[in-house]
């Protein structure tokens, strides 16, 4: 009689078993990695920019103000011969993310002397690089965001309405 259990009770044995071991053996579905949150880009930048067409180049600051999900509002603070100071607001739309990176572009008519500059770029959480070019110009802008991230408010009303009349999404 004992020779006829042992089949029953191994197969018992190994059910149990398997019951125990296969929680461990299989692994949920993977669930899909969360959508990266964007890169809030608001806060001062600093860097320099450079005339690839010629070789003038200098030290240059900015301000990002998150306008809504799309669009930044970004005042530059340069220099031009390091010793003539320009400053000039903008606005520049997300065209896109990439590997972390907020894709931007944007235009901005500087007046008869220097004309339309249109700015192309990306910036990540820490870095900032766009180029920029127009009828007589183009270059490329490197920034990186400064440890105290505000920006100062010196910009004045007058300023900022000026800067929304002159600007217009690149496309």
């Amino acid at each position: 009689m004992h020779s006829r259990n042992w089949l029953p009770r191994l197969m018992f044995y190994t059910t149990f078993a398997f019951a125990l071991v296969t929680p461990h053996l299989i692994r949920a579905e993977p669930t899909p990695p969360a959508e990266a949150q964007p890169v809030d880009l608001s806060c001062g930048w600093s860097g320099t920019w450079c005339s690839t067409s010629n070789g003038h180049r200098g030290p240059l600051q900015a301000c990002f103000r998150k306008l809504d999900a799309q669009r930044y509002e970004v005042t530059f603070d340069g220099k031009f011969c390091l010793l003539i100071p320009f400053r000039y607001t903008t606005i520049l739309c997300v065209t896109g993310t990439k590997d972390g990176r907020v894709q931007l572009a944007g235009s901005r008519d500087l007046g008869p002397l220097f004309g339309r500059f249109l700015f192309r770029g990306w910036a990540s959480e820490d870095r900032f690089e766009a180029h920029f070019w127009s009828s007589d110009d183009c270059g490329r802008f490197a920034m990186s965001r400064r440890t105290l991230r505000r920006c100062s408010r010196s910009t004045d009303a007058q300023t900022v309405q000026r800067s929304r009349r002159k600007s217009r999404p690149y496309e």
